[in-house]
């Protein structure tokens, strides 16, 4: 059985692929018995090859969508279905037919093109230990406020699989598919293109949310978790035991207006009083591929302390971050300018243009060109 890494990718999100590569090309162990398989666009090619030629050691594979959507006699064009269907359903046929057209021969782990290998892996070894004791997670809608997106695709989802379903499974990014599964669902409910039209017209046409590829596939496994030996972890009975979990719960839901999972962003609301408990919990749950976002000045020391616990062996979709192959001068210096005097900042400056404005913005100028010089100073040897 060979391991894939699926990676579906568009020209935007080119800019991430060196940094996905590259640590890969660093940490990954060994580097030639599994692959990173690309879908692109045929039209992206040159631009891509640019840069996947720089990693000569990694076996990647590439893949045009143009020729999977041939393969299953699908005769729109990439642009076609993506202006059809909009986004999350674009990337969900992208996704679920890269995999079919692979084979059964395959194991699959979904990552999208901001990932990074975090630190030195056996990257058959995460596949094993995943597929020896399978598992998914979520929690339910019932309990909390979700946003019209989180409610839309929970409502896709079960008008797909003729069954109502309240669990929301994007909790973590251990997204890892099985073939055999894959076709159980296919077969049972048609295949992923007549999924993507049936809800288009039956459902939602005039919606953005569509299908969500794992929200589906784990919501059907749920259904089936006796059939396919899979464990279900139900994260709302865990968290009971967190003293401090209604003011997370409210705080979360301040800061994301229920449009994401519980879980998901948990790096974005690290405080002292809540590191050890989140990070020995993601270690129990073995969620060993999380999302770490938007490291800051003030953050920085939180989330390291967070992932030196948790030991996470990918940052999935993880932007503006501080480790890994991200822990670079440029990157530090991001994160400089994103601070909130840099902010001050570069606002007083843009205001100097204005009329008038250059007999007192000077002075305003100066504070916080001294503020941000001292955040720099400050923070440099600690984040070194």
């Amino acid at each position: 059985m060979k391991n894939c890494i699926v990676t579906p990718t568009y020209q935007e999100h080119f800019k991430y692929i060196s940094d996905y590569l590259k640590s890969f090309q660093i940490n990954a162990t060994p580097k030639d018995n599994f692959e990173v398989c690309f879908t692109i666009s045929r039209d992206e090619k040159s631009e891509f090859e640019e840069i996947t030629k720089k990693f000569p050691d990694l076996n990647i594979k590439t893949l045009f969508f143009e020729d999977i959507l041939a393969h299953f006699q699908i005769k729109e064009t990439p642009d076609e279905l993506l202006k059809r269907y909009k986004k999350f359903s674009f990337q969900t046929l992208k996704k679920f037919y890269t995999m079919l057209y692979l084979g059964k021969e395959y194991r699959f782990l979904v990552l999208d093109s901001e990932s990074i290998l975090y630190r030195p892996y056996d990257i058959n070894q995460l596949f094993d230990n995943f597929f020896k004791a399978p598992f998914i997670s979520g929690v339910n809608l019932k309990y909390r406020r979700a946003a019209f997106i989180l409610e839309t695709i929970k409502e896709n989802t079960s008008f797909t699989l003729n069954q109502k379903s309240e669990i929301w499974f994007l909790e973590n990014f251990v997204w890892f598919y099985d073939f055999k599964i894959l076709s159980d669902l296919f077969k049972k409910h048609g295949s992923p293109i007549q999924i993507v039209n049936r809800v288009y017209e039956e459902v939602e046409k005039d919606s953005f949310c569509g299908i969500f590829e794992i929200d589906l596939y784990q919501t059907y496994i749920y259904q089936n978790l006796n059939k396919y030996h899979y464990s279900f972890v139900d994260l709302d009975e865990e968290f009971k035991s967190f003293e401090d979990n209604q003011i997370y719960r409210k705080i979360h839901q301040i800061k994301f207006e229920g449009e994401c999972g519980l879980f998901e962003h948990v790096m974005v609301l690290l405080e002292k009083g809540n590191i050890e408990y989140f990070a020995n919990l993601f270690k129990k749950l073995r969620f060993n591929i999380i999302r770490c976002d938007k490291t800051t000045l003030e953050n920085y020391a939180l989330q390291k302390k967070f992932l030196n616990i948790v030991q996470p062996v990918i940052l999935a979709a993880s932007q503006d971050h501080y480790f890994g192959v991200k822990y670079n001068k440029k990157q530090l210096f991001k994160i400089v300018l994103g601070a909130k005097n840099a902010t001050k900042l570069k606002k007083h400056l843009k205001a100097f243009l204005k009329p008038v404005a250059w007999l007192f913005e000077p002075i305003s100028i100066l504070k916080y060109f001294l503020k941000t010089l001292i955040d720099v100073v400050k923070n440099l040897n600690r984040m070194n």
